[in-house]
């Protein structure tokens, strides 16, 4: 199977400036690209999808293709940011609970399933690595939660933020909804990519420790 890297002149919205288009991957890409352009954001993902498993189908390339797919994204931030103004938006939630801008009604939780963006990340160099993952989707899904999880975690690992944090009535928007929430099945990660999905509080808490590194001034 071959393997190839995005070169040093792609750009992340307008796609490759010079891509080699005498490659299937060049022209796969171009093809994606050109969708993405006009396309609404609800339905980026599935699209790109499709157009990918399309020319893996009908190209008859000497490449294959696996596909990760996770819900929500947590965990600890390892780029620089300049404030936690720029934080990515899984992660707002937390800033919003360490910080006190969420004390009066616990945010709602919207997708009720997460992964941790270290498990994320070893699931796509496993799917790589793994002859096996090639033709296969993955649902990359380390649990269920809510922001009240989280912010009952918060307030148990941190008591410093205690007071900052919404409590009583004030948890209930960030609950699950009293009747139930969908399942998942990620046995085809755990199985065959072999990811050991870490659980909430451990994301929480290294989520936190990331964002105090950012603006140490949030502990005071």
């Amino acid at each position: 199977m071959e393997t190839w890297a995005i070169p040093e002149n792609y750009d992340a919205l307008s796609g490759p400036t010079h891509w080699p288009l005498a490659t299937y991957q060049g022209i796969l890409l171009q093809t994606i690209f050109s969708l993405l352009r006009d396309q609404d954001p609800i339905d980026l993902g599935l699209t790109t999808e499709r157009a990918a498993w399309g020319f893996i189908k009908n190209e008859n390339t000497s490449f294959d293709l696996a596909v990760i797919n996770p819900p929500l994204v947590i965990g600890p931030i390892a780029h620089n940011l300049a404030s936690l103004s720029a934080l990515n938006t899984s992660n707002e939630r937390i800033r919003d609970l360490i910080t006190g801008a969420a004390k009066d009604s616990c945010p709602p939780t919207g997708n009720y399933l997460y992964v941790d963006v270290r498990d994320l990340a070893l699931a796509h160099v496993l799917a790589i690595e793994k002859p096996e993952a090639g033709g296969k989707r993955f649902f990359t899904v380390s649990s269920h939660f809510s922001n009240k999880n989280i912010a009952e975690i918060i307030g148990q690992e941190f008591p410093q933020f205690k007071d900052r944090l919404p409590s009583g009535e004030a948890l209930t928007p960030g609950d699950y909804p009293v009747d139930g929430v969908y399942g998942f099945d990620n046995s085809r990660a755990r199985e065959i990519l072999g990811v050991p999905f870490r659980p909430l509080k451990e994301s929480v808490v290294d989520a936190v420790h990331s964002l105090l590194l950012v603006e140490p001034q949030i502990a005071g």
